[in-house]
């Protein structure tokens, strides 16, 4: 009974120290994850930041760590607590300046149900050629043809010759337009035709009157290997072609 009665201060004293323990990590524990911190209240935003509070996983580095693969990292925020987002860590640049732009190497597909409504302001610089909308554009249409290209062939023939003739072009040539003129007063005719190997005549010994002219349209017609212009009088004719390659 009296050896009882001694141990009972014992026991206590070790409930006693158990219990204080205990509240002592509960304490750390809650003021840790800011349960006890200086908030008055989680609905209110305090004047002064709070002591301590828990970790939202973000830091700020002022230089950014180079990680490896493999490595974790925590999100990271600028000197202000802002969210950093990929590279964009930099305010923009003040002023006119492009902040992005888009390539499209293939064929773009767009499907726009409503109406646009484009504001433009300043200058803009499209398709065809890069030219600026304040600068009107020049149009030229070709029409269809039997060439291979449209490179445009405007060629002029000063004194077109007799004999062997004057060769205007010398590749496959689509004509549109061939203008002649006689500037001589007495008539003198004019041959006109390809440079193949076997000419084609297009129109034989054609007689236009002295100080006349004409224009025969060919609507894109194929002389093969050129054009050939032969005069019957020397220095009487002019001629020009308008036509593509």
């Amino acid at each position: 009974m009296v050896r009882k009665m001694m141990d009972k201060p014992k026991l206590l004293l070790g409930l006693l120290l158990f219990v204080l323990a205990l509240a002592s990590t509960l304490m750390g524990q809650l003021q840790q994850s800011g349960g006890a911190g200086a908030n008055a209240s989680v609905g209110a935003y305090p004047a002064a930041a709070p002591a301590s509070a828990a970790l939202s996983g973000g830091r700020f580095y002022s230089t950014p760590p180079a990680l490896t693969d493999g490595q974790m990292g925590a999100m990271l925020v600028d000197s202000a607590g802002r969210v950093q987002i990929a590279s964009i860590n930099n305010a923009l640049p003040a002023g006119a300046n492009t902040i992005g732009s888009v390539n499209q190497a293939g064929t773009w597909s767009v499907n726009q149900g409503g109406s646009w409504s484009v504001n433009q302001s300043g200058t803009w610089t499209v398709q065809p050629g890069n030219t600026a909308n304040t600068t009107p554009w020049f149009v030229r249409t070709v029409p269809m043809h039997g060439c291979a290209g449209n490179n445009l062939q405007d060629v002029t023939q000063v004194d077109v010759a007799t004999g062997a003739g004057s060769n205007l072009t010398s590749a496959d040539t689509c004509v549109f337009k061939l203008y002649v003129n006689n500037k001589s007063a007495s008539p003198v005719t004019v041959t006109i035709e390809d440079r193949q190997g076997t000419p084609v005549s297009y129109s034989t010994s054609f007689s236009l009157p002295g100080n006349s002219d004409i224009m025969r349209e060919f609507g894109g017609m194929r002389f093969v290997s050129g054009v050939k212009l032969t005069a019957g009088s020397a220095g009487a004719l002019n001629a020009r072609l308008y036509g593509v390659q």
